[in-house]
């Protein structure tokens, strides 16, 4: 591990939205507050491991218990006011909060498209080639029809979602600290994107990183998931991947399940899922050479 502290950070969605949904709230703290941060706890949760992990004191008094839940939840709400006071009303953002070894917090946004609740909180992944919601049952029905309800009020049911390419790194990766927690020391995952030769983060592509032992690990920006033998699975975190907060909320949910996935078992064009915390989930399929 190097000797440098490397400084965390954590990339999150804030989105007026978010402040209608149940979930969230139960996500954004132990007061079930509305909050326009998407799973904002479970960002917090993440910092606060790396920053035990890298044994950052500073970022750990920072942020333990409720006060630094609360803490982050100020930061983060008072740059989106400081842009709304410049920009008026604003779109949804990608929020990036960095944290420094000695008590630096750096905040910066950017706008991002539009997407539902149903894409933040979906409650099944659909089948390859399937409809998620054609295979709900009659409770889910209902949470979908009123999750429906809120985003037609928020005009987002009509925006258009590219279906994203996952391409599989031909190196492998050595997994370490740096692949199982979000910092600043990014040189694997920048250089499986320019293998993959993705020149943007506006790009629908992405690259799927491979341990030493041809185990997929994650995506660049993404955790994956891929349909073996009738249910979702995500590779374990001992394949070297990071604890994304969207797979740990999948995992709760019963959404997916842990299994290792081989490198050397998928298949090109299989479908799969992506997620993130600032795009939700979103479907793509494998291609298995680098263009």
């Amino acid at each position: 591990m190097s000797t440098i502290p490397p400084r965390l950070f954590t990339s999150l969605r804030y989105d007026p939205i978010l402040l209608e949904s149940l979930e969230n709230a139960y996500l954004s703290g132990p007061q079930w507050i509305h909050s326009p941060l998407y799973m904002l706890r479970y960002h917090r949760d993440r910092v606060l491991n790396a920053a035990k992990e890298f044994k950052l004191d500073p970022v750990v008094e920072q942020l333990e218990n409720h006060e630094g839940l609360l803490l982050l939840d100020k930061i983060i709400m008072d740059h989106v006011h400081e842009v709304e006071k410049h920009q008026g009303k604003i779109r949804p953002l990608k929020i990036r909060v960095v944290f420094g070894p000695d008590h630096t917090v750096d905040v910066d946004s950017s706008e991002v498209p539009p997407v539902t609740l149903q894409d933040l909180f979906p409650l099944k992944l659909a089948d390859p080639g399937g409809d998620s919601k054609a295979e709900l049952n009659k409770e889910q029905s209902e949470k979908l029809a009123n999750q429906s309800k809120q985003d037609v009020l928020n005009s987002s049911l009509d925006v258009e979602r590219p279906r994203w390419t996952a391409v599989l790194d031909y190196k492998r990766t050595t997994p370490s600290p740096f692949t199982r927690f979000k910092t600043l020391q990014r040189k694997d995952y920048n250089a499986a994107r320019t293998r993959a030769k993705i020149n943007s983060f506006q790009e629908p592509r992405e690259v799927l990183l491979v341990g030493q032992h041809g185990e997929v690990m994650e995506g660049s920006l993404t955790s994956v998931y891929f349909h073996r033998g009738g249910r979702w699975v995500t590779p374990p975190l001992t394949s070297g991947g990071q604890a994304g907060t969207t797979r740990l909320w999948a995992l709760e949910q019963g959404l997916c399940v842990n299994e290792v996935i081989l490198a050397s078992d998928l298949k090109e064009g299989e479908e799969c899922y992506l997620s993130n915390g600032v795009r939700g989930f979103f479907r793509g399929y494998v291609q298995r050479e680098c263009p």
